[in-house]
């Protein structure tokens, strides 16, 4: 049975020129994001469209752990010309990777900086 929930997360935000908006969420939406379900680790991913501010465009991808976005699988999944289009309209685009932090054990409290 597949995991529903992982411990891996890559955020991803950008913004796109308006002039290519409407070919980019096409693009996102029926040839980039349908590809990552035959990745072996992957769980999700969530589009959002910020409300106010920037960038307009973030995105979370749910891995079952830290090293999906490292593997040959995930590389091919997010190939293809359109791609380089995407990242070229994008301005500024940015990455992240995060883990999950497990809650405190009974009797432990965490800190936060």
């Amino acid at each position: 049975m597949a995991k529903t929930r992982g411990t891996g997360l890559l955020m991803a935000w950008m913004d796109v020129d308006p002039a290519h908006e409407d070919e980019f969420n096409r693009w996102c939406n029926t040839a980039y994001i349908p590809s990552y379900p035959t990745v072996p680790g992957y769980i999700r991913t969530r589009r959002y469209l910020t409300v106010e501010g920037q960038p307009k465009y973030p995105t979370v991808y749910e891995f079952e752990n830290a090293g999906v976005p490292d593997t040959s699988e995930w590389s091919r999944a997010r190939s293809g010309k359109f791609l380089e289009c995407a990242h070229a309209a994008a301005r500024p685009p940015g990455r992240r990777f995060a883990r999950r932090v497990p809650p405190p054990r009974p009797g432990m409290t965490r800190r936060t900086p």
